[in-house]
């Protein structure tokens, strides 16, 4: 048997795969399957996907099987270096199967068991001043617990270090709407907790956090990060 090959470019920015996914969401994709693999497994795994669902055929094609009643299918490859797991996402447009292929994946509605990623889940969210909704993450309810509770913790102990510590993590968080909305309101809770059980000065508060704006692709070939991989580069 021939052995399949490819090689696909992986996103290595975090934010990049993040938008990426929201945009092909938005676009009507609405069907996924989410995992991760090994890194040296990606260039067999993407030639397989791309047999079986055409999950890199380029916008014109695609385009065209949408108009003949197929449906269209990306994947995308997120690799941010250090451990040897890529993570992969395949979403799926509504129409007749792209292929001959039927397989066992379990497809997922991201309307109905939400894409989460890294602490974050991806949602539907009204902007202020629109009255249409539209995909943007957030941290999880689990994420945003475990958050708040470290928050008010490390004040009500006096770990005035700790929640330094944790200020900086959290505005340093993707700049999605979701994610303004929910770092608006641990600004909120810490200056809240701070005048109830603080002690000395506040830490300081960043003012705000930047959007996450129209982001470039940011990545590499596999086969060039394969070689970095293999050097120790990465």
């Amino acid at each position: 048997m021939k052995k399949l090959s490819i090689d696909p470019f992986i996103i290595t920015k975090k934010a990049v795969f993040m938008q990426r996914v929201s945009d092909l969401v938005g676009l009507g994709y609405d069907r996924y399957v989410f995992g991760q693999i090994p890194i040296n497994k990606v260039g067999y795994f993407s030639a397989k996907l791309h047999l079986n669902y055409c999950a890199f055929d380029n916008k014109l094609t695609a385009h065209r099987q949408r108009k003949k009643g197929y449906a269209s299918s990306r994947l995308l490859l997120y690799f941010p270096g250090g451990i040897q797991q890529c993570t992969w996402i395949l979403l799926l447009t509504p129409g007749n199967w792209p292929t001959h292929h039927q397989g066992n994946e379990k497809w997922l509605n991201p309307t109905e068991k939400r894409i989460e990623f890294g602490g974050y889940e991806l949602v539907r969210h009204i902007r202020a001043g629109n009255s249409e909704s539209s995909w943007t993450w957030r941290y999880t309810s689990r994420q945003y617990d475990d958050l708040r509770d470290s928050i008010v913790l490390s004040i009500r102990r006096h770990h005035t270090q700790h929640l330094e510590t944790l200020i900086d993590t959290i505005w340093r968080s993707p700049g999605f709407g979701g994610v303004r909305e929910q770092v608006k309101k641990f600004s909120d809770l810490i200056k809240a907790e701070w005048t109830r059980t603080g002690v000395g000065d506040i830490p300081k508060i960043p003012k705000g956090m930047g959007y996450v704006r129209r982001l470039p692709d940011k990545g590499k070939l596999l086969s060039k990060l394969l070689k970095e991989v293999e050097n120790g580069d990465c």
